[in-house]
């Protein structure tokens, strides 16, 4: 019985903490985001940047997406339906393919979203765009 809470424990700690967000020390950038590695440092005023509806990318919770700007610093939040939410501290970079923004730790698979010409969200990793979320607002 001691092993299975302890396992259940350790199972609610790893979903609470996001399951494989860890930091990576190296790793390369994919050749078309080469040019992003300085970082935007333009003041921000607080509120939303946008927001979009993602009904891919987790096909059981669907959520909405929002890039915001709060006390100087940014943030990507998930808004899930059920009310919960997820937040993330996030960096902007340079990019040609728009608005980009990294977490500030750099995940195993490199996500990080741009904000392309028509407002809309691009979802991408290492290999290019995951998915694309239209805007709502």
């Amino acid at each position: 019985m001691r092993y299975l809470l302890t396992t259940l424990f350790l199972l609610s700690l790893l979903i609470l903490n996001g399951c494989g967000e860890e930091a990576v020390t190296s790793g390369g950038q994919s050749s078309d985001d080469a040019q992003e590695a300085s970082q935007v440092s333009a003041p921000m005023q607080d509120g939303a940047i946008g927001k979009w509806r993602d009904n891919v990318t987790n096909p059981i919770f669907h959520s909405n997406v929002i890039i915001l700007a709060e006390d100087g610093q940014l943030y990507y939040v998930n808004e899930f339906d059920d009310g919960s939410e997820k937040r993330m501290q996030l960096v902007e970079k340079k990019s040609d393919l728009g608005r980009r923004f990294d977490p500030i730790f750099e995940t195993r698979m490199g996500d990080h979203w741009v904000i392309d010409e028509n407002g809309d969200l691009l979802m991408r990793d290492k290999q290019g765009t995951a998915a694309i979320a239209k805007k709502i607002e």
